[in-house]
């Protein structure tokens, strides 16, 4: 009786801690819904989504919310749209890709030594894409 009560609570434990992650995933992208076109993952280290602004509004915003998390000083490449800097111990890296006259392609990359961290990716284009949805 005991290892029937165990296989049903493990199944049920786990059911919460995804519809929990779920519910986190959600709200982390609504703020920012009304910008967003969508969302890609490119890699185990690269996430991108698609903005309804202007690539050089979507520069600035992401240089500047980078240079505001970041633990050492940026790198600033402003004629090919990209920034570098440091968090969590993670390089990061954000380039800014022209889609349209209104419409950019954000993308973050973090790694941390030789290691993909997609999550500190995807944490740092959803502070961007919060800063954005503000403007």
């Amino acid at each position: 009786m005991y290892k029937g009560s165990r296989l049903v609570i493990l199944p049920a434990t786990m059911l919460a801690v995804l519809v929990n992650s779920c519910v986190v995933a959600a709200v982390a992208v609504g703020v920012a819904a009304g910008i967003v076109i969508h969302e890609t993952v490119i890699s185990e280290d690269t996430i991108e989504s698609e903005i309804k602004l202007a690539p050089d509004v979507v520069f600035e915003n992401a240089k500047e919310e980078l240079k505001s998390v970041s633990t050492e000083s940026v790198a600033i490449k402003p004629d090919i749209r990209t920034v570098e800097g440091k968090y969590d111990d993670c390089h990061i890296t954000i380039v800014v890709n022209t889609a349209d006259t209104n419409r950019s392609y954000l993308r973050v990359t973090a790694r941390k030594f030789a290691f993909p961290k997609l999550e500190t990716a995807r944490y740092i284009l959803h502070r961007i894409q919060d800063r954005l949805a503000k403007l």
